[in-house]
């Protein structure tokens, strides 16, 4: 039971090692219409699915609540694919999303840009220039998105396990690496992924539960799940919203007990 994530450039042949990894390994592969699909069972939009997915968002996007609802949603889809085993999610910030979770194989793509060019030239049928405008889109769009939703350099080679160069390491090599890597994964590994998981979905439920369903009008809403021990913090102007989202909390499956540290805050003249 393995789950893998995958980031990377335009032009590293991510799709055909990942297609070929899911096919030999038996892995459910998540790509841009799964997570299309799953954020559309939520609710969310598809023009804010079009907009924010792995595109550097506008300034103003900064200030709209469509940005939090795509953001909590996708976390909440990443986190239960993930949770489901057996899968390579690729792209949309999964190594940041799953980055405290143990048992996850995070990946990197990269090659030289020439290489990438050449692929692209190949691919579509276009010149050199073209090839590279397009490389040079997609590096700034995928920068945007990380730096945006997550505050990351998307390159920062700690966000990764390992970082492949498929233009030095051949297709076969790569993936004899990888199945070495997913077969030696422990028992113990997996169990611990599940336990953290379990914690994060659970605590992502409430986020979503609280905020969009229930709709209470809570700022900075942070939840944390210890074996369905819950805690809830942030800030709201009234008592009554903090205990609606206590009840809502509790009436989630799964939530054990909930201490609920939500600080109201009046505004002088209220």
């Amino acid at each position: 039971m393995s789950v893998l994530t995958i980031s990377r450039q335009l032009g590293s042949l991510d799709l055909e090692i990942a297609q070929e990894l899911a096919r030999t390994q038996h892995l459910a592969l998540i790509d841009k219409e799964e997570i299309e699909k799953k954020l559309q069972e939520y609710k969310v939009e598809k023009k804010n699915i079009e907009r924010f997915d792995e595109r550097k968002p506008g300034f103003w996007d900064a200030f709209s609540a469509d940005r939090d609802i795509y953001l909590h949603y996708l976390k909440l889809a990443i986190l239960e694919y993930a949770r489901q085993d057996n899968c390579i999610i690729l792209g949309r910030g999964a190594q940041v999303i799953l980055e405290n979770v143990p048992g996850v194989l995070r990946l990197r793509f990269v090659s030289a840009p020439e290489t990438r060019a050449q692929r692209l030239q190949q691919e579509l049928n276009c010149n050199e220039n073209h090839a590279y405008k397009l490389m040079m889109k997609s590096d700034h769009e995928r920068a945007g998105f990380h730096r945006f939703f997550f505050d990351v350099d998307w390159t920062r080679d700690e966000l990764y396990d390992i970082v492949l160069n498929t233009g030095t390491l051949p297709k076969e090599t790569i993936l004899d690496i990888l199945t070495r890597f997913m077969e030696e994964m422990s028992e113990k590994r997996r169990a611990e992924r599940k336990e953290k998981l379990d914690d994060l979905i659970l605590s992502q439920q409430l986020v979503v539960k609280i905020l969009y369903e229930a709709k209470l009008p809570i700022r900075f809403l942070e939840v944390r799940s210890t074996g369905g021990s819950v805690v809830l913090e942030g800030v709201t102007e009234s008592h009554s919203v903090v205990s609606a989202a206590e009840s809502v909390a509790k009436e989630v499956r799964g939530v054990k007990s909930v201490e609920n540290r939500l600080s109201v805050v009046v505004h002088i003249g209220s």
